[in-house]
């Protein structure tokens, strides 16, 4: 069973304060949940899976191993994500940045947009979809690395 491997992992904003402290863990393929109170260091850690961070802030030791998992995130705040106007636009955006032509990203987009049934927003600008709406778009966004792989 693949699963993400973390060793001896610190993390710090500046480096003299650190937020994660030598922690060890192993997280099993499929779903998971991180759970703890406000502050605790749950987004933080995600961050880190997701390569975020250092690359972005702070100072990490330690190791992260996918074992060839994909990683992506999805931000509780599903606005924070979106750079194209309208869903669709973002989703050809980031399969076009994974080197798929015109006749790949189609065929995908289509699948994943009867997948998710976003087809009645899919030309829609994103500043004008309902909390609802974007969630679902940043869901699909999200989940088309998988439906890339996959389908």
């Amino acid at each position: 069973m693949t699963k993400i491997t973390i060793s001896h992992l610190s993390f710090a904003y500046r480096k003299k304060d650190l937020i994660i402290k030598d922690l060890n863990l192993e997280i099993p393929a499929g779903l998971s949940l991180l759970t703890g109170p406000t502050g605790c260091g749950k987004s933080t850690l995600l961050k880190l899976i997701a390569g975020l961070y250092p690359k972005y802030a702070g100072h990490r030791d330690g190791q992260i191993v996918l074992n060839g998992l994909t990683k992506a995130m999805m931000f509780q705040n599903p606005a924070e994500q979106f750079t194209m106007a309208t869903p669709r636009e973002e989703i050809i955006f980031a399969l076009e940045n994974l080197g798929l032509n015109k006749d790949e990203y189609e065929r995908k987009l289509d699948f994943a947009v009867k997948f998710s049934q976003i087809d009645k927003f899919l030309d829609q600008k994103i500043i004008t979809l309902s909390g609802g709406e974007k969630q679902r778009v940043a869901w699909l966004f999200w989940s088309q690395w998988t439906l890339i792989y996959f389908y």
